[in-house]
């Protein structure tokens, strides 16, 4: 792992000045003094975007269409862009805070209360985009797997929809490009001081110096010590970084240009918790034991009993559990039962002849009396800690005025290890571990020999954690070349012809360890060989009293030399991947009857070629999963062998104009295609690879452009997002599969389309030189399609096969059926967004400058937003639905900001306040009853910035 860089030196020179981040606050260019608009595609730079033609939020100009700078006003395209002003009046320390400005976009939060979850074969940063998952971000038009932080972003693009053609291996829901701060000739110095009362501690600058004029500039960002806070207890995001850009003309005539960017960092991400889930309800304190019969009173044995549930069984599974450092093992026994509390909500748990939730109660938050709202139980080591480094060198020349030319290099390395407490499920067929439990048994066995010591924990409340470590890390390469060529043609017609070649050569891994006893230790206790001596049969649960409090030092996980060791854990997890994307793509831009027709037409042809290792197995001796090559022989996780996998070949098409029926009002219409490869990785349920996912649809729109004062778009769009996998097949229906039609399943995963149809309406303004605001709005429905279609297939064969045998053919295949016909009824989520269901998000921001008078150099503004509240599923328990469905509240965030400017000597100080949430709007917008996700309270965000 590279080592991080040392800029301590900077946060000093930063502390001294109390300074911060680049040309912050701005004041607005006057609106009709902008540079010279000309429409004609020749003027403009086809390989860099022109950002100082933005004005206020209103940026003309981006890349994400086709790869070229176009302007926005000429491409069918739905594009959005925040600007560096953005970015600076709201706040956003990542691009995670400033894409939820975007029109339709959500943050997905998981279970675990964090932005980004892993998905698919790699840890993705999930947007939500018209109700459709977004899994790829671009740096610089280069796929980038790690969170973008602010202290390095000139501006973020989104290109909504599945535009594929010019990027390749894109999502369907949209494009999110990252662009980096590049050298330019002025010199230019600025730091900035961000605190917030969350307790955020960010302190940056950005140093450019035009070493030789017009020839030779260089920039360097950097960020000492980027500690991000949120309202919840251990969310924080800690790191630093540095990144540094060149540009060089190689020649005075300017048509040789080399610009090279670099940037290192090194971020620990927190995994705070949401609160936890209140496993104690169905217990009745005094009626906890260690007898065989959890019951004595009711007719029969009950193993487990009210509110109880037994660790484990006799057998070869035990149930270790790290008490302060010591090991106490918790299988049954001849004579003795231990047991942990918990609410269980399957069938036959309220009246059956072992009943353990006899009054339906459903698993609901823990109450603040137990567990205070935002206080973390996960512990310091639940987090991710990741390095990276990532360059570009860029090429630019011009043989002609008409003929231009860029390649470009990059190169990518990056490492992210995950630590994960009270993930997942406990003990044996334990509920979830987000939870605080109450310890049942009066007594527990000796740790030291035979029979059993008092528990002087007996009915205390206490968490229990699966510790795990999942690591995962990139090696990227990547080539990329495009030629522009511009022609004037008769009749006022001109073509933009853009040739693009691109070549990505990745090499992925992905491991995953868990705790246990070490072979020597489970040899010592004289456990027999075979599954006893298994390392999944003896892992190790740290066990945590909340008497004992929530420190650090009290929540961290300590493995115990020589007893307890990380082991390589589940097969699926521990993957490698050699993976490559070639892709060659044309677009021609037209302009006709005096650029009143604009049109773009673009193809591309997309290779995919994966290698992977084969399968890991487990050690028959240890049961630990280890890598094999072809033979089934055990090999190094150092020098996996890969084999060829799967390969794909895709075309994808954009086919849109832009018609202006008046200088200001504009109708677009424009059909696009994308192709998803890196995130479907598997088997199908007949063991063929996974195809990509794929997505097509239609965007129409209406645009009406008032100068550079007005511009607003409503664009209807209909998409589409196929071969989305969907979670593997449960054991009862395969078994009821292959009753039927044999053994014929290779593989559980089958997949879903998705189609998302919606509206969205953006507005951005600049009415007066002092006033610039933007609002957008979105509506969209998620809706499945084509669900389970491998499985449908085999269920029709199942019913004729039960026929001709004289069954019942709804009988045979009901748990199969039943899954489909939940599926196409309502199942699944598109990230949070339950399907089928409306969804209206809509965002306003503006800011008014005082340009005269005793107020010059003030500016007001205000960032609102809004959405729908989310579906809640019901709380089922015993098949009865004891809380319904419902939704959620609505959310208006509401968070004004100020500003002050003024220039003292040779330095400009801006001094900013941001109020997020002002009116502490607090709503739960949890998915389930058991896991609310509350939003973030006031916060009050402080920032200081020096230029010169």
């Amino acid at each position: 792992m590279t080592p991080t860089p040392n800029v301590k030196p900077l946060a000093a020179a930063l502390a001294l000045s109390a300074a911060t981040a680049a040309f912050a606050q701005v004041a607005p260019a006057t609106a009709g003094t902008s540079p010279a608009q000309n429409d004609d595609p020749i003027s403009l730079s086809p390989f860099e975007v022109v950002t100082d033609r933005d004005i206020g939020y209103a940026s003309p100009t981006a890349m994400s269409g086709t790869r070229t700078n176009e302007r926005l006003e000429n491409l069918p395209n739905a594009i959005s862009v925040l600007n560096q002003d953005f970015l600076q009046d709201i706040g956003a320390n990542n691009f995670l805070d400033a894409v939820e400005f975007m029109p339709g976009a959500e943050n997905i939060i998981n279970d675990q209360g964090t932005r980004g979850a892993p998905q698919g074969t790699r840890s993705g940063n999930q947007i939500s985009f018209r109700g459709v998952q977004t899994f790829r971000q671009l740096r610089d038009g280069f796929v980038w797997y790690v969170p973008q932080d602010m202290f390095n972003t000139e501006r973020i693009e989104v290109s909504r929809g599945p535009a594929g053609v010019a990027y390749g291996d894109v999502d369907t829901g949209g494009i999110i490009n990252i662009g980096t701060k590049r050298a330019h000739y002025r010199d230019a110095y600025s730091g900035q001081v961000r605190h917030d009362t969350f307790g955020t501690r960010r302190y940056s600058l950005d140093l450019n110096r035009e070493l030789l004029p017009r020839r030779l500039a260089f920039r360097l960002n950097g960020i000492e010590r980027n500690d991000a806070f949120s309202a919840r207890q251990r969310t924080n995001t800690k790191g630093d970084g540095l990144a540094g850009a060149l540009r060089w003309d190689l020649a005075k005539d300017g048509r040789t240009v080399v610009d090279v960017t670099y940037e290192h960092g090194r971020q620990d991400a927190y995994y705070g918790h949401l609160t936890l889930n209140d496993q104690t309800a169905a217990y009745v304190r005094g009626t906890g034991s260690i007898a065989l019969d959890a019951d004595p009173i009711a007719a029969g044995v009950q193993t487990n009993g009210p509110g109880r549930q037994r660790v484990a069984a006799t057998g070869n599974t035990h149930g270790f559990v790290d008490i302060g450092g010591t090991l106490y093992n918790l299988q049954a026994t001849a004579t003795e039962v231990y047991r942990w509390s918990t609410v269980v909500t399957g069938n036959g748990v309220s009246g059956g002849a072992d009943p353990q939730n006899p009054r339906r109660l459903p698993i609901l938050p823990s109450a603040g009396s137990l567990v205070k709202r935002g206080e973390d139980w996960g512990g310091p080591d639940s987090k991710a800690v990741g390095d990276w480094g990532a360059g570009v060198i860029d090429l630019q020349h011009t043989f002609a005025p008409n003929l231009r030319a860029s390649v470009s290099y990059n190169r990518q390395r990056d490492v992210t290890n995950r630590s994960q407490t009270n993930n997942g499920a406990i003990f044996v067929g334990g509920a979830n571990a987000r939870a605080v439990l109450i310890d049942v048994n009066p007594r527990l066995p000796n740790p030291n020999g035979a029979g059993t010591i008092a528990n002087p924990n007996y009915e205390q409340l206490f968490i229990a954690f699966i510790p795990i470590q999942n690591n995962e890390g990139h090696r990227i390469e990547a080539w990329r070349g495009t030629a522009v060529y511009d022609a004037k043609l008769p009749w006022g017609i001109t073509q933009r012809l853009v040739l693009g070649a691109n070549y990505r050569h990745e090499k992925y891994f992905r491991d995953l360890f868990q705790l246990a006893l070490t072979q020597e230790e489970i040899v010592r206790r004289g456990f027999a060989a075979g599954a006893p001596r298994f390392y999944t049969n003896n892992l190790v649960y740290p066990v945590h009293y909340l008497k004992d409090g929530n420190a650090d030092e009290t929540l961290r996980v300590r493995p115990q030399p020589g007893i307890t060791t990380w082991f390589r854990n589940t097969p699926a997890s521990n993957q490698r991947f050699d993976q490559s994307l070639t892709s060659g793509s044309f677009s021609a831009l037209g302009s006709y009857f005096q650029g009143r027709l604009r049109t773009t037409l673009g193809i591309s042809r997309d290779h995919w070629i994966q290698s992977a290792n084969q399968a890991a197995r487990t050690d028959p001796a240890t049961n630990e999963v280890r890598f094999v090559d072809r033979a089934g022989n055990f090999v190094s996780a150092d020098s996996v062998p890969l084999y060829p996998f799967t390969t794909n070949w895709v075309t994808n098409q954009v086919y849109g104009g832009v018609f202006k029926v008046t200088p200001w009002l504009a109708l677009t219409g424009t059909y696009q295609e994308s192709s998803l490869f890196t995130d479907n990785f598997g088997s199908d349920l007949f063991g063929q690879p996974l195809q990509p996912r794929s997505g097509h649809g239609e965007d129409f729109g209406v645009r009406y452009t008032w100068g550079e004062r007005l511009h607003a778009s409503f664009v209807y769009y209909d998409n589409v997002n196929e071969n989305v996998p969907l979670p593997g097949l449960s054991a009862a229906v395969q078994n009821e599969i292959r009753a039927l039609v044999g053994p014929v399943l290779a593989g559980t995963v089958d997949t879903k389309d998705e189609a998302s149809r919606g509206i969205e309406f953006e507005v951005t303004t600049n009415l007066t030189r002092n006033w610039t605001g933007t609002l957008s709005f979105s509506r969209f429905v998620v809706h499945p399609g084509n669900t389970y279609p491998q499985l449908k297939g085999l269920i029709e064969q199942g019913r004729e096969i039960a026929r001709s045998r004289g069954l019942n053919p709804d009988q045979a295949t009901a748990t199969a059926a039943d899954l489909v016909r939940q599926a196409d009824a309502d199942a699944g989520a598109a990230g949070m967004v339950r399907i089928s269901i409306p969804r209206r998000t809509g965002t306003f921001v503006t800011r008014y400058s005082f340009t005269e008078t005793a107020l010059k150099g003030l500016s007001l503004g205000t960032a609102m937003r809004y959405y729908d509240g989310k579906p809640r599923v019901a709380a089922v328990v015993d098949n009865v639905a004891v809380l319904p469905d419902t939704i959620t509240k609505p959310q208006l965030t509401v968070s004004p900001f100020v500003s002050y400017r003024r220039k003292i000597g040779r330095i400009t100080w801006v001094g900013q306040v941001n109020v997020n949430n002002l009116f502490n709007r607090i709503t739960d917008q949890g998915a389930q009853y058991r896991y609310p996700r509350y939003t973030e309270p006031r916060q009050y965000v402080y920032t200081l910035t020096a230029m010169f």
